[in-house]
């Protein structure tokens, strides 16, 4: 695909980067370039390692060499309980995430600046109360923001402000990056979040039922956020490629399966782009 520009949006989803890696590959693959990138949470990862320049298997060897000592660097057992027996009152988050932060600077640039193409993250600011959108300063700073989960990681800071999650305000960044670069198409690797694909009402079946209602309800929120984002699109004149993988929900525990995930991923987008090469 040489004709016009492309962007490439990357969707919040967990741990979802396996997933994310397995798209970008088969889309370089088919030859498929992009004059920009985007991404919420996990996507965020993705995007800056494309954006950067990373080589295919730079990123496969990142991704596949992961594993759960290199980012996982929760506060001490005690810590936890002195939280709990003040029920948690300015306790912001489990894992300290230095470590996640750490793994950030192995990419291959420092700032947005530096990337090779254009770069859009997205990121929920809960001093301000709004998300926000970043394409200049500090590259890990603000992929790690992104990708801090709520009650899980603490909170990133940046210029005085509390960054979580971009994907709780943005499940994929379409409008950010659509009005950063101006591309006449877009391709979008959406993960949909996994309780929307679950048995109606499952979550009557689910201990601790009232969080999983709570959850149900984010995610259709964000999936209608999103379906808004690719009408405005579309409205625009910008087309708008979804291409949906089907791969294993991963998790800090289950990092083993990310290989599965990757490849799963990567042979579903090339059946589903091979007429866009």
């Amino acid at each position: 695909m040489n004709r016009g520009k492309v962007g490439v949006v990357f969707s919040s989803g967990f741990f979802g980067f396996y997933a994310h890696g397995g798209f970008l590959a088969a889309l370089r693959e088919l030859g498929i370039g992009a004059t920009g990138y985007s991404g919420a949470s996990s996507g965020a990862i993705l995007a800056a390692m494309a954006a950067a320049g990373m080589s295919t298997q730079e990123i496969k060897d990142m991704l596949f060499g992961l594993r759960k000592r290199d980012f996982w660097d929760p506060d001490p057992l005690p810590l936890v309980i002195k939280a709990a027996l003040c029920l948690f009152k300015g306790y912001s988050g489990y894992v300290r995430g230095k470590k996640f932060l750490n793994l950030l600077e192995r990419l291959v640039v420092r700032t947005f600046e530096e990337c090779q193409r254009p770069l859009v993250v997205v990121a929920t600011n809960i001093t301000e109360n709004r998300g926000e959108i970043f394409t200049s300063g500090p590259l890990s700073l603000a992929v790690a923001a992104s990708g801090a989960v709520p009650g899980l990681f603490k909170p990133v800071e940046i210029g005085g402000n509390l960054y979580v999650d971009g994907g709780l305000v943005c499940k994929a960044p379409v409008m950010a990056l659509a009005q950063e670069t101006r591309p006449e198409k877009l391709i979008v690797h959406f993960i949909p979040s996994s309780n929307l694909e679950k048995p109606q009402n499952f979550f009557l079946q689910k201990k601790l039922t009232p969080w999983h209602i709570h959850g149900q309800a984010v995610s259709i929120a964000r999936e209608r956020a999103y379906r808004m984002e690719l009408a405005l699109a579309r409205a625009r004149g910008i087309e708008v490629v979804e291409v949906r993988t089907k791969t294993p929900v991963l998790g800090p525990g289950s990092l083993e399966r990310g290989p599965e995930a990757y490849y799963a991923a990567k042979a579903q987008t090339l059946e589903r782009l091979k007429g866009l090469s």
